[in-house]
């Protein structure tokens, strides 16, 4: 015992170096079996294939003289585009051509009225957020037009009608307004307001064009405007077809579009005939 007390560190010495010398010798082991399998590993592998380098070949001579596409009948691809109709000058000219007929959304709001007496009625003209209020307009009774002393709009109330409807809100039952307000511009079909509800309407316009004007003008159904001294009214907008009355003579003329490329177009003149 006395024996191992004195040589105790050189004893656990002696041994780490033992340890060291044999993982020393495995390492070297491990890494002379692994050339070996390297070394015997390489001459049996199969040689690369070839590999065809003809499509970049290909592709190299077409960009030097890229092929061109070529088409006997361009106007299959490529239609010519019509011309735009445009209005013709002479004394000869037709009176009025209908270019198009737009649709413009507008919306309405029928706020408020009196509850007790059933009418001044309160509508609002909106901008298309539904939100901004463009116009304020306070209607006495059914049948007057919404208008103030700034300007009239051309429609008139034709009929109210005080309806409810059962809500359940919050487990409540409630009983809401739902009256309802119709106007009408003449010319154009009913619009159905709903108390509080905003009513977005696609209000039609003709687009004119003017004999020796380039420019058409854009006219609501109802709506009037002047030309060489005369005034006209739009009585009716449809799709293909715009009614116009000479408000002088009463003649109604009928404004129709002009066959796009035709040289007798077939438009509305002053010697229209009298549709009445």
């Amino acid at each position: 015992m006395d024996w191992l007390k004195k040589y105790y560190e050189k004893i656990l010495l002696a041994g780490a170096l033992l340890l060291l010398i044999v993982v020393a010798a495995g390492l070297a082991f491990k890494i002379k079996s692994i050339t070996t399998s390297l070394h015997l590993a390489g001459p049996g592998n199969k040689p690369l294939a070839a590999v065809d380098l003809s499509p970049y070949s290909n592709a190299m001579a077409n960009l030097k003289t890229p092929p061109r596409w070529t088409n006997p009948n361009p106007e299959v691809m490529f239609p010519p585009v019509p011309p735009a109709i445009t209005n013709i000058t002479g004394p000869t000219a037709p009176l009025f051509t209908l270019e198009s007929v737009v649709r413009k959304p507008f919306v309405l709001r029928f706020l408020a009225y009196n509850q007790s007496s059933k009418n001044n009625f309160q509508v609002n003209f909106l901008a298309e957020d539904q939100r901004t209020v463009l116009r304020s307009f306070f209607v006495g009774k059914v049948g007057m037009e919404i208008a103030d002393r700034f300007g009239k709009t051309g429609y008139f109330v034709t009929k109210y009608e005080y309806k409810t409807k059962k809500v359940q809100r919050s487990g409540i039952t409630l009983t809401e307004d739902r009256s309802e307000l119709t106007v009408q511009h003449e010319g154009e079909d009913p619009i159905l307001l709903v108390h509080t509800e905003p009513t977005t309407y696609p209000k039609r316009y003709a687009r004119i064009l003017l004999r020796d004007q380039a420019e058409p003008i854009e006219v609501p159904a109802g709506e009037t405007f002047q030309f060489r001294g005369r005034n006209y009214k739009v009585i009716d907008i449809l799709d293909k077809e715009v009614v116009i009355e000479d408000i002088q003579s009463g003649k109604k003329l009928k404004c129709a579009p002009a066959p796009v490329g035709s040289e007798n177009q077939t438009r509305t003149s002053e010697k229209s005939s009298d549709l009445q």
